[in-house]
């Protein structure tokens, strides 16, 4: 296992820093020329619906090209040091990255993680998530076929162990997860040498002023709660509301039961399954239990295979996460 961070060696700091930038503006058009298929990968994958899969990829390319942007920072400079002189900065590749990503934005969040590795001449190691089969090797091919060395990024297949062994490895330089805080806490206690980058969750509100418009805003506050099932950290999971206007209440259960919901290969839905059976047993026990404290859930709840109707819930207790 650790014969990785050994293999993952000194292929791209050999290239000069316009050369990388070649090769990730590649890899863009390669991506972007297969958008389509690509987009099929991710809802074959994940259940995520094709329009939001579709946005992805867009994200993804677009992301590839603001890396290419930085390049200038990447450039010696020389500084002025007065009487003593000048002295001249330079940059160098930190070393081996561990890229750890989840199956929500299976590569998106991947290239957030490689794109600034490659660009500032470092390899990496990527553990993609097994809950998104076959994304991280379409990604992989297009980066090849654009040029990379076979060394420059590999797909890691590791148990929980394993992974916690890669990021003990006194070799690693980086190590950037986007997933729960539990896992990552874990990572970063046994990192010994690395720079850590944690990215895990959040609880996003939003707060609506007493002069918005209900119906325009409820409509946007539903498509960012539901869509691709919520499965987003970003995704709105609390929304407050003036007491005094029931006007929000009304336009809100209208608004979450207008999303289209259901096949994920439909062009218009927006919320789709979950990703698998343990969310739906997770999420049932959960509602049951708000509804225990005393949550009243106005629209949805209910399941249909994979897929739940879009819910929401009224009186949750304030120390309820």
């Amino acid at each position: 296992m650790n014969d990785h961070l050994a293999i993952a060696g000194a292929h791209v700091d050999f290239l000069p820093a316009g050369e990388r930038a070649g090769l990730l503006t590649r890899w863009a058009e390669r991506l972007r020329r297969d958008q389509e298929a690509l987009a099929r990968t991710i809802t074959a994958a994940t259940a995520k619906p094709l329009r939001l899969a579709r946005l992805e990829v867009e994200r993804g390319v677009a992301l590839l090209h603001a890396t290419v942007e930085e390049l200038p920072r990447l450039a010696p400079r020389s500084v002025n040091l007065g009487d003593d002189g000048t002295a001249e900065v330079h940059r160098l590749p930190a070393g081996p990255v561990l890229a750890i990503t989840p199956f929500n934005f299976p590569l998106n969040l991947a290239l957030h993680k490689i794109a600034p590795a490659l660009l500032a001449g470092c390899p990496v190691l990527w553990k993609p998530s097994p809950k998104a089969p076959g994304v991280a090797e379409a990604a992989l091919t297009h980066l090849l076929h654009a040029g990379a060395d076979a060394g420059v990024v590999q797909l890691v297949s590791a148990t929980n162990s394993g992974v916690m062994s890669l990021a003990a490895d006194p070799r690693l330089a980086v190590l950037s997860f986007t997933g729960s805080a539990e896992v990552g806490r874990a990572l970063q206690a046994v990192a010994l040498r690395a720079r850590v980058v944690l990215e895990l969750g959040g609880n996003a509100a939003v707060i609506v002023h007493r002069s918005s418009q209900p119906e325009d805003i409820a409509r946007r506050i539903a498509q960012g709660a539901c869509a691709h099932a919520g499965q987003v950290c970003i995704s709105v999971q609390r929304i407050l509301v003036p007491a005094d206007q029931p006007a929000w209440r009304t336009a809100l259960i209208a608004a979450f039961n207008q999303v289209p919901t259901g096949d994920p290969w439909a062009e218009t839905t927006v919320c789709g399954p979950l990703i698998d059976d343990a969310a739906v047993a997770r999420i049932t026990a959960e509602l049951a239990g708000v509804v225990a404290r005393g949550g009243r859930i106005l629209t949805g709840g209910t399941f249909t295979g994979r897929t739940l109707a879009p819910t929401l819930i009224e009186g949750v207790p304030a120390a309820d996460p």
